[in-house]
């Protein structure tokens, strides 16, 4: 059985509850738009209901990069909750697979069974928004309503026509995953679909979101296949980043091709194996090491900038313990590009000896394609330290590049409260910057608050 909440606002938080003989519930705040794989719940999750005290008990995805589940002490009642950070304008957050055995969903599927939703607003700004919950329990006669009257085929066809099919049915995405999901026979009719007809996103990216052992062995079919188009196989590889959860299988797929003949389908294996390093690291450790020992003795054996670059992008994508040394000593290499890859690789890495790096490459390397790769980075935080609000004022102020200044005010613009020195900042900006273009931006970030 699972649980799903599709909802779009500026972001907002509710108390889930499904009451019967028993209740389950949840807590959640954020916004983005999604298709959700269903693995087991964690054998370690606390709740045996729903886990979801646990950020491993829900999935969920979003147009951002950025955007993840952590754990909240903001709650409307109970003892535990989570939250989206980052979040984009529309989510969908799916459960984990539990027993529909459980006492406490045994009101699951009968009359009076109810959704008690408890709305919290992050900011008073926020007015607007929806929320759609639904249920899927096969065992209880509930099933997918992205289902109902839709069969395979014509499901398949019409993730084909892209042109046609642009807006026609939103949903489709969420219905090719469920698809791959709840009838495992579809896969085999996929294959045959993507073997004739070539490259196509829409299917292989739902064989990755459902993430189901079936469309894990597909994608893994293609990817390997070398007779097959290179499009067609990087699509099959680069699904895999949309299982949050992969399995082990779905990581050593991947990790089998780190050196394949074709050097594009090596270079996407990589930057694949780093995500899946660390989508699956809380529950494959093991795995993730051997991706990371794998991705790190192919970096100290690089043949030239360009491989040096993508292997830097995948250690940055898994930023495991034995990898994250790795990018730091990249940025002292004599090499530009090499420095600017390393500066990129740490977008997703936290803490202060991090923010520390990036705020002395902003300020000080001597490359402005490495500053502003350092302040590409840091755009992935938020909100962003005292620390690299500090060097985005420098960088803002002196720095002797535009696209650097520029950067740098975009950054201050959406943290107004990294530094107790922006406001003066971005009026003597305003005032003195030499390029019009930067004064222009520096002003309208004054005047819009």
């Amino acid at each position: 059985m699972s649980l799903r909440s599709r909802f779009s606002s500026a972001g907002f938080a509710h108390l889930l509850k499904v009451a019967g003989p028993g209740i389950l519930a949840c807590a959640f705040i954020g916004s983005a738009a999604a298709q959700i794989p269903l693995p087991p719940l964690p054998p370690n999750a606390i709740n045996p209901v729903m886990g979801f005290e646990t950020v491993e008990g829900w999935i969920v995805k979003s147009s951002f990069p950025s955007t993840r589940v952590s754990s909240t002490t903001t709650r409307t009642q109970g003892s535990f909750a989570l939250a989206l950070v980052n979040p984009a304008s529309g989510t969908t957050m799916t459960s984990l697979r539990v027993p529909s055995t459980a006492s406490a969903l045994g009101g699951v599927g009968e009359t009076g069974a109810i959704f008690e939703v408890d709305l919290m607003p992050p900011a008073p700004h926020v007015t607007g928004g929806s929320l759609k919950l639904s249920v899927s329990s096969p065992s209880r006669g509930l099933k997918n309503e992205l289902l109902e009257g839709h069969a395979t085929e014509p499901l398949l066809a019409a993730a084909l026509d892209s042109a046609k099919n642009k807006g026609a049915d939103r949903l489709l995405p969420d219905r090719l995953a469920a698809l791959f999901r709840q009838r495992p026979e579809a896969t085999t009719a996929a294959i045959s679909l993507l073997r004739k007809n070539g490259p196509t996103k829409r299917v292989t990216d739902a064989l990755g979101s459902a993430g189901s052992p079936a469309a894990v062995d597909a994608l893994g079919s293609i990817a390997r296949d070398r007779t097959l188009p290179r499009p067609l196989r990087i699509d099959a590889l680069t699904a895999f980043i949309l299982a949050q959860h992969p399995s082990v299988v779905a990581m050593r797929t991947p990790a089998a091709l780190l050196d394949d003949d074709d050097v594009s389908i090596a270079s996407a294996a990589r930057i694949v194996s780093g995500a899946l390093a660390r989508a699956g690291r809380a529950t494959h450790p093991a795995e993730a090491d051997r991706i990371d020992a794998a991705l790190v003795a192919r970096y100290r054996k690089a043949q030239g900038i360009e491989e040096a670059q993508g292997l830097l992008a995948a250690l940055g994508n898994s930023l495991g313990p034995s990898v994250t040394p790795v990018i730091e000593n990249a940025l002292h290499d004599p090499r530009v590009p090499v420095r600017a890859a390393a500066a990129r690789a740490l977008r997703l890495a936290v803490g202060p000896e991090v923010d520390r790096l990036l705020s002395a490459i902003i300020t000080d390397d001597r490359d402005p394609g490495v500053r502003a790769a350092a302040i590409f980075a840091v755009s992935f935080r938020h909100p962003i330290s005292p620390a690299l609000g500090e060097a985005l004022v420098h960088a803002a102020s002196v720095d002797p590049v535009k696209y650097v200044r520029r950067g740098a005010v975009t950054l201050l613009r959406q943290n107004p409260n990294a530094s107790p020195r922006i406001p003066e900042t971005l009026a003597w900006i305003a005032e003195h910057d030499s390029q019009p273009g930067v004064r222009r931006l520096a002003q309208e970030t004054l005047t819009s608050k």
